[in-house]
């Protein structure tokens, strides 16, 4: 069940005094950094106070989780797309990559010449029908690969007994 979704969260929506909270947590479960920042604009300073929050850590805490989203989404990603979304100037964007790396939330190597983040895994912030559907897909292809590995495999090692040649006579007597 995804975070967003259990009782005690879904409790918080309704709620008078805990709404923004509700609206904060949703956010930080699949929201953006956009989105965030469109929240924390709209409300009031003291807020954050209210439940022991800071304003500065948790937008760093969604710029890792936006980055985080972004290479899920796709193996290569442009730094200025990166920088777009994180907000930040083309020149942090490495900065940002290390970060999430440390953090365990992706691996990733930078391609400095072409200006591109590879990106080989990256955490899921939900997991979903979806992703399901990817993961099945994906499995597929890696059976259908290590069959046509266990095909060419098979294959070379016949072709190697069918190929080899018998020993001389003498060797043949000395084993019987």
């Amino acid at each position: 069940m995804p975070f967003a979704a259990s009782a005690k969260v879904a409790a918080l929506k309704g709620s008078k005094a805990h709404g923004d909270l509700h609206e904060l947590l949703t956010i930080f479960s699949t929201g953006s950094l956009k989105a965030f920042n469109a929240f924390a604009a709209a409300k009031p300073a003291g807020l954050w106070a209210t439940y022991a929050l800071d304003k500065a850590a948790c937008a760093d805490s969604m710029r890792l989780l936006t980055l985080t989203s972004l290479a899920a989404e796709k193996p290569e990603v442009p730094y200025a797309e990166v920088a777009e979304a994180l907000e930040v100037p083309l020149e942090a964007v490495e900065e940002w990559v290390v970060k999430a790396i440390a953090a365990t939330l992706l691996d990733a190597k930078l391609d400095q010449q072409a200006g591109l983040l590879r990106v080989s895994r990256a955490a899921h912030r939900k997991f979903g029908p979806a992703e399901w559907a990817k993961l099945t897909a994906k499995l597929g292809t890696w059976k259908g690969s290590l069959a046509q590995i266990l095909a060419t495999v098979s294959a070379a090692k016949q072709a190697q007994v069918d190929q080899a040649v018998p020993p001389p006579a003498a060797l043949r007597r000395q084993k019987s």
